[in-house]
């Protein structure tokens, strides 16, 4: 048998911090140390202070965006993880960059360089991201130098064709730099406790709904509240509960019609139970987003079996079909979606089939035990150069 191959995993921030980049990191090394070797880590590389620097940022943050992308930043990226690499004589077969673009163009390395991202940073801004709306100036900057980012990597994997599309347009890379390799569900290990079977009206006094979220406004939390008010308007008891962000107006939350529970920390086992009792208890994931490439939570409720209703922007088209849940435009119609959502729900078959193709869908596509399989494959080939 053939020994795993060993992965330098590099970050900006702490990779084994639940809270770097949504968890992504954290739970990419649990499903290696499980079903593969465990990584080296080059992290916690923090923010360049130079003076020119500390301004342009200082000068950022007062508009609440993203630090300031140059390759001056990049340099100072470069230089830490060359020496760290030089210093810690590590035997590795490829350096893994996780959602962290600055350094790549001035890495000293014979080994592959692979990066794992949702969407380029000048994708994000198209995609209406508010922390990546670069004025024209520094837009041309991270066109730069994420081009140089792309030249110098050996194989770039974006989590949807979308973004790859993008990228593929936008840099004129060949195709055989580029891959897509979804998210993988980040409930790990995988819930037990669960039931894609029914009878569904009998289970619950309401329709349960569950609004996963940190950004309330991005992730469309008004629209959530106003789809639950015009459900139970049309005498169908509807329930949302909320985890995570909170509306600025709490008098939009009416008490007989919503639930609340802080953010949850899935490192936190406590917490993890109570994600998973959410889930659970759930009949609907909603997610009326505005602006999102593959956000983490489809695929964690495709393990519970949980339809998704949500909004068609980004790539969530790519990971929700007509028989995991219902998509509707940003600027949709809530009687239509009111009266979609209660024709399914009250068809206990269709609805059941909903859910044994949810959990289908994780089975075969979201499962951490074969997103490493499909990562070492697609970065075996890279080596081999074909």
């Amino acid at each position: 048998m053939n020994k795993p191959p060993q992965f330098v995993f590099i970050g900006r921030d702490d990779l084994t911090n639940v809270q770097t980049w949504s968890g992504i990191p954290f739970h990419i090394n649990k499903a290696f140390e499980a079903y593969s070797t465990a990584p080296f880590f080059i992290d916690e590389l923090g923010y360049p202070n130079t003076p020119s620097i500390k301004v342009k940022n200082q000068i950022r943050g007062w508009f609440n965006t993203k630090n300031y992308y140059s390759f001056e930043t990049a340099k100072f990226y470069a230089d830490q993880i060359n020496k760290k690499l030089d210093q810690l004589h590590l035997n590795y077969d490829f350096l893994f960059f996780i959602d962290f673009i600055e350094a790549i163009p001035f890495i000293k390395t014979k080994k592959p360089i692979i990066q794992y991202t949702d969407a380029s940073k000048a994708h994000l801004k198209l995609l209406n991201y508010k922390t990546y709306q670069f004025t024209n100036k520094e837009l041309q900057q991270v066109l730069e130098l994420e081009q140089a980012s792309f030249n110098n990597s050996d194989l770039v994997i974006l989590t949807s064709n979308m973004a790859k599309n993008f990228i593929h347009k936008q840099y004129n890379l060949p195709n055989n730099k580029l891959s897509v390799l979804p998210f993988a569900c980040h409930i790990f290990p995988e819930p037990i406790d669960y039931s894609v079977n029914g009878p569904w009206k009998q289970s619950s006094e309401h329709c349960n709904f569950l609004f996963i979220a940190n950004e309330w406004k991005r992730k469309g939390g008004d629209q959530a509240i106003e789809l639950i008010k015009s459900l139970n308007e049309n005498n169908f008891p509807a329930k949302l509960t909320i985890c995570g962000a909170y509306p600025n107006d709490s008098s939009k939350l009416e008490e007989n019609y919503f639930d609340f529970y802080p953010f949850l920390h899935k490192d936190v086992e406590i917490e993890h139970q109570q994600i998973e009792k959410l889930m659970s208890n759930a009949h609907f994931l909603l997610l009326p987003t505005h602006a999102d490439v593959t956000p983490l939570v489809l695929s964690e409720a495709f393990a519970f079996g949980l339809p998704i209703i949500s909004s068609k922007v980004g790539a969530i088209d790519e990971i929700v079909g007509d028989s995991q849940g219902i998509l509707f435009n940003p600027n949709f119609n809530i009687q239509q979606i009111t009266h979609d959502i209660i024709k399914l729900f009250n068809s206990n078959k269709q609805y059941q089939q909903m859910r044994i193709a949810c959990r289908k869908e994780f089975i075969n596509k979201y499962h951490f035990k074969d997103w490493v399989r499909q990562l070492t494959e697609k970065c075996a080939r890279t080596k081999k150069g074909i």
